[in-house]
């Protein structure tokens, strides 16, 4: 069992005592021995990349400021392979399964996830905060290499595609 220091613990069952990432918005880095140590979002490094997606769109914004001065200025768009499909949506749409629509959505966030992954790979980002609808989240996770996972300091489940900068780099500073 393990607390989070604010009256909350968890036991994952496993033995590793981990927090799940993206629990309270914060991550827990685990590349130190001894205790873990919560990293807030809001201490965004200078040119962390910041992804906002939804099953459908996506934007790239990189930190300009410092970490205590966040200031996103837009990335050029990049195109995403949305023809991928998530394991247990290879079958026709049915009651059963999700509509074909949502499995667009699905494959546009494993699209972007594997954009994601290259760019990690490739040495293009060395800082990531992934800020993303929940379903399109949990879809992108999935393909999330472990070189993301090292560079991913954060994520927001929530849908700010489509909002101004200022709402963003808001929900950013209150993470």
């Amino acid at each position: 069992m393990t607390s989070l220091g604010l009256g909350m613990s968890f036991d994952l069952g496993d033995g590793t005592d981990k927090p799940p990432l993206g629990l309270g918005n914060t991550r827990w880095s685990t590349k130190q021995r001894g205790p873990e140590v919560r990293i807030s979002i809001m201490d965004l490094p200078q040119n962390t990349v910041i992804a906002v997606a939804d099953g459908e769109k996506l934007s790239l914004f990189r930190n300009d400021g410092d970490a205590a001065n966040v200031k996103l200025i837009a990335l050029p768009s990049v195109e995403i392979d949305s023809s991928k499909i998530s394991s247990g949506a290879r079958h026709s749409s049915s009651s059963a399964n999700p509509d074909d629509s949502q499995q667009n959505e699905d494959g546009f966030g494993l699209g972007v996830t594997e954009m994601l992954n290259k760019q990690v790979l490739d040495g293009k980002v060395k800082s990531l905060v992934i800020v993303a609808a929940p379903r399109t989240l949990g879809e992108m996770r999935k393909g999330y290499h472990k070189s993301l996972a090292d560079v991913l300091i954060g994520e927001i489940d929530k849908d700010l595609t489509g909002h101004s900068l200022q709402d963003i780099e808001k929900a950013l500073a209150a993470a």
